[in-house]
């Protein structure tokens, strides 16, 4: 005999996200990893076997345990160690880069088609509210006294009303959107 969870996966349905796990997801995404601390970071110079093969092991290193890819990370340590003298500092650099450099993820998830014509009757007033924003930003970037607090507003709104028509024609009902540092 089935259990009642055990049909529902069958039929499709999920349960909800338990908020406590969801809670350690977004903490977890936020809070460095002991991976890329400095000390760790360290051993991986130390077992590199030399300084030309540092970068390279500490690249794949930022790549297998951070959130960079393989040549964002091969960058960013290589702009990180860039002049910097010693297996210990040249770890500490990377491990400070890493916590500076920013990350995003969006998730999309549970598709939903609206009717067309309400999904163009958004996108459009989206897509207005992009316009507008841009024509501002022009008119405010002429200006003798440009206020820099406005012309900043007006891209989070253009942006974001953007990622409003973009979600729009792929028809998704939630949109998560999370960010972090990249170690």
């Amino acid at each position: 005999m089935l259990a009642a969870a055990d049909m529902g996966a069958m039929m499709g349905f999920k349960a909800a996200e338990d908020p406590v796990e969801r809670y350690k997801s977004v903490v977890a995404f936020t809070q460095p990893r002991p991976e890329l601390s400095a000390e760790a970071l360290e051993g991986v110079i130390a077992r590199s076997g030399g300084p030309e093969e540092a970068v390279a092991a500490v690249s794949r290193h930022v790549a297998q345990y951070g959130r960079l890819s393989a040549p964002e990370a091969q960058a960013t340590v290589e702009a990180a160690v860039r002049g910097v003298q010693g297996s210990g500092a040249q770890a500490a650099a990377v491990s400070a880069a890493l916590a500076a450099t920013p990350t995003g993820e969006v998730q999309l998830s549970d598709p939903v088609m609206l009717n067309p014509w309400a999904r163009l009757v958004f996108a459009a007033l989206l897509n207005g509210a992009v316009g507008g924003c841009i024509w501002q930003i022009a008119v405010l970037g002429e200006a003798e006294r440009q206020q820099e607090s406005a012309i900043v507003c007006l891209a989070v709104v253009a942006v974001l009303s953007l990622l409003g028509v973009l979600v729009l024609a792929m028809g998704y009902k939630n949109v998560t959107i999370k960010g972090g540092a990249a170690g």
